[in-house]
Parts: C-alpha cells; structure tokens; sequence
C-alpha cells in the first residue's frame, strides 16, 4: 500500500486565526463526531502509528490541530506546505452545552474563514446514519463548493450482508460517490482510495 510521505505535528490552535496562512498551502481537514475515528485515520494514512494521539474520552481534542506533510527529495516543491487538520470532535453528549456551542463555532468559523481548504474528510461510524451535523457541513460544502470525501469509519466491524445494507442506504441517500468505506486496522479496506484522494487534492505533492 502506498502511503502519505511523512507526517509530523505542526501546531495547535484555540481558533481559526491562529492558523497557519501561506500563500502555497493546501489544508485537509479531518472532521467529524467524537470517537469517530478522525485521529485514527490521520495516524493510519500516514503509516505513523500514533501520529495523531487516539484519546479514549470522546471529547478530549478541543483544539485544531495541524500536522504538517514533509516529502523529502525531489518530491519537495520549495515554497509550498501541505497540512492535515485534526478538527475538534462535536456531538459528545457528556460536553456541557455552552462547550459544544463554542467548539461548533470554532469549527463553523475555520470552515468558513479558510481560503486554502482543498478537501474537507468527513468521518462517520459506517454503522451509524448521518446526522444533523453531518448533513450541515455537507449542505455548507456543496454551497460553498468545497470536495468532501464522506470516510465511513469501522469498516471491518460489518459482514457482508450488512455492508451491502449499509452501501444501498447511502446510494439511496445519494451518499454513495462521496462515500468511501474503510477500516484504520486494515489497510487493504479503503484506506488507499482515501490515500490516493488526499494527495490529489494537494497540488505539486508528487510522489
């Protein structure tokens, strides 16, 4: 399996203005429910285990977090930066009320605010439907014209019968181009297909 040249964190920021604002950058956002698998997936693309630390309390990133892609060689086009962006989680039931507002602002305004966003990476239990936040960032890409690749997360907890359950829930949602099943654990399981978008939608990365 092809991977993503290597990865390393960058910086975490309380909001969209600390972010990082480059002329030549290209980010990928990673955004989704808590315990998702949003940090997994990032850790799993990047062959780097841990990459992106795996917390076991949902809810525990509160923070953007920016990792930064380093190819090396004559893969590394100079003046250009090429980021994946760890999003906080929303919809932890256990989250005061007034804290889940502010994260949901804070995601709302760095979707809405960043001029070099080339790929937003939904992630969502492939078990579970989509939900009213899901449907929102959808809604919002598709007004402001921005790729979305849907990840359905725990691929591998399916059998058969039910992935075919679940593939013909999304075809009928009108979900199934954007849809991409995959397992963190198991890299022959979507894992490339979201691999190979990643770096299609980062110009002048060429491996």
């Amino acid at each position: 399996m092809r991977y993503l040249p290597p990865v390393e964190f960058h910086l975490s920021s309380p909001d969209w203005t600390g972010c990082p604002s480059a002329s030549l950058q290209t980010d990928i956002c990673f955004t989704g429910r808590s315990n998702s698998g949003k940090s997994s997936l990032i850790s799993a693309i990047s062959n780097q285990h841990n990459l992106a630390r795996v917390s076991g309390t949902p809810g525990k990133t509160r923070l953007i977090n920016y990792f930064k892609i380093r190819p090396v060689g004559q893969n590394r086009n100079a003046g250009a930066d090429w980021y994946l962006v760890d999003l906080p989680g929303f919809g932890y039931a256990k989250m005061p009320a007034l804290e889940q507002k502010k994260l949901r602002l804070m995601v709302d305004q760095f979707l809405a605010n960043n001029q070099r966003l080339a790929l937003i990476v939904l992630v969502l239990d492939c078990r579970r439907d989509t939900g009213l936040e899901e449907q929102g960032i959808l809604d919002w890409a598709r007004h402001s014209g921005k790729e979305v690749l849907f990840a359905r997360s725990k691929w591998d907890k399916l059998n058969q019968k039910e992935k075919s359950q679940r593939r013909k829930h999304w075809q009928a949602q009108g979900l199934a181009d954007i849809s991409v099943p995959y397992s963190s654990l198991r890299p022959d399981q979507g894992l490339q297909s979201i691999v190979d978008k990643v770096l299609a939608s980062c110009p002048g990365l060429d491996l």
